[in-house]
């Protein structure tokens, strides 16, 4: 292993195919972007770590926008974007969340995967507004994209011998015009079936695989270009130290014009006009930190142990919380409401599949009264801005229920309007 000086943190967001649904983990385009890159970057003393904490069915915000240091890491050089199919039409949640990145302590790019489609020009145009007011912001270019797909190789026509002989990331993906479906062997070899082959989320509208491998890679050719870009920079100026001050004065001349760009003060688009009634304003979402309690999955306040304030850390041993029956059966003792999972939506198998889950916190009619404190200390400590005073408002994201199929028993805002569920925020109680 070699000494590194320093890590590079490439984080990804986005749905259920970002998530790599319906394949193993490690077939994630971040994780073939990781294996790519990895060794460049570790031959100038820098280790690159991917994050794929991509989530299947949720959107880009508000949770995820307004939470990205506790889901994605204080630490993110890089926060990514791959929500198109969940966002739909919703482009304002495409701004909101890369402008949450100017937001973020560490400052990090945001990068566009997947911006085709039929919202391209208006998603672009959100990207455009965050560069002009100061943000680093890029996209993966539609044309590049698609000259990359038809540069594959053909497998009509071509017999097993011939197909052999195609490396194995182009073999069996492209058939005729299709990719990974379609006679001879394209929709055949979409999966990877040597491992759990009745793994669930195999669907059609996910990738395979061989999508993933071509995404992962240019992306590894995007960080590694940048890198040979900064190294030959370095070797043209003879004193780095005096480079690094100017460019670092550059970014926080950027980032000043960041955060005192004007704001839309009632977020039109966003914010209905019953939430700007209760004082709800753009400078709220668009410019001030958050601290957040997630009980999503992943995330670094999970892994690290920040949410659970223990010892038990790790993508494998974080403290996973009680399981959904258990906490059923079993009221809570000392009034806490439960960190909680439902194994329902974990799958079995020998090598991680999806590890994105949505876990909750966790009441019942059995409980009676139960709390959280908000923020727990650790998490203080992780987000807290020692410069800024908090506004005192509580957002408070139901569970996203697949489909918007929620079980039968599921309590949310009509709930807290006919007042069969009942909040209180530091022993007030809200109505509305």
């Amino acid at each position: 292993m070699p000494n590194h000086f320093n890590r590079f943190v490439w984080s990804t967001g986005g749905h259920s195919a970002a998530a790599a649904h319906g394949n193993l983990y490690n077939e994630s385009y971040t994780a073939f972007m990781e294996r790519a890159a990895k060794p460049v970057f570790a031959s100038v003393g820098i280790d690159l770590e991917g994050r794929n904490y991509a989530m299947g069915g949720m959107s880009s915000g508000p949770e995820l926008s307004l939470c990205n240091e506790a889901v994605f890491g204080v630490d993110a050089d890089v926060i990514s974007w791959d929500f198109g199919m969940t966002d739909g039409r919703a482009y304002v949640k495409t701004y909101l969340y890369a402008r949450r990145s100017g937001v973020h302590q560490n400052r990090p790019m945001h990068v566009t995967i997947n911006v085709d489609g039929r919202g391209y020009q208006n998603r672009i145009q959100q990207i455009a507004t965050v560069e002009d007011e100061g943000m680093p912001a890029m996209y993966l270019l539609r044309t590049i994209l698609a000259e990359a797909k038809m540069a594959l190789p053909d497998m009509f026509g071509m017999s097993e011998s011939q197909m052999n002989e195609i490396p194995p990331f182009a073999r069996h993906f492209r058939c005729g015009e299709s990719l990974e479906t379609g006679d001879p062997t394209c929709g055949k070899y979409k999966y990877n079936l040597d491992i759990c082959p009745n793994r669930k989320y195999k669907a059609s509208w996910h990738p395979g695989w061989h999508y993933n491998a071509l995404y992962g890679n240019l992306m590894a050719l995007l960080l590694v270009d940048n890198l040979i870009e900064a190294i030959e920079s370095l070797e043209t100026n003879a004193d780095p130290a005096e480079l690094y001050e100017r460019l670092k004065k550059e970014e926080d001349a950027e980032y000043d014009h960041f955060l005192n760009a004007p704001l839309d003060e009632n977020f039109t688009g966003y914010l209905s006009s019953e939430a700007t009634s209760y004082g709800l304003r753009g400078v709220h979402f668009l410019k001030n930190r958050a601290i957040c309690h997630i009980a999503l999955l992943p995330s670094q306040s999970r892994y690290l142990g920040i949410l659970t304030e223990t010892n038990r850390t790790g993508t494998k041993d974080y403290d996973k919380g009680i399981e959904q029956q258990q906490a059923d059966e079993e009221p809570s003792a000392g009034g806490a409401m439960r960190l909680t999972y439902s194994k329902s939506m974990r799958q079995s198998c020998e090598v991680p599949l999806n590890v994105d889950y949505k876990d909750f916190f966790y009441t019942t009619e059995k409980d009676g009264w139960t709390s959280l404190t908000v923020p727990n200390d650790a998490e203080y400590e992780e987000f807290k801005v020692a410069e800024s005073k908090p506004a005192g408002i509580v957002l408070i994201c139901f569970v996203v229920c697949d489909w918007g199929r929620c079980p039968p028993g599921d309590f949310r805002q009509n709930e807290i309007r006919d007042g069969q569920l009942q909040f209180q925020v530091n022993g007030h109680r809200v109505t509305n």
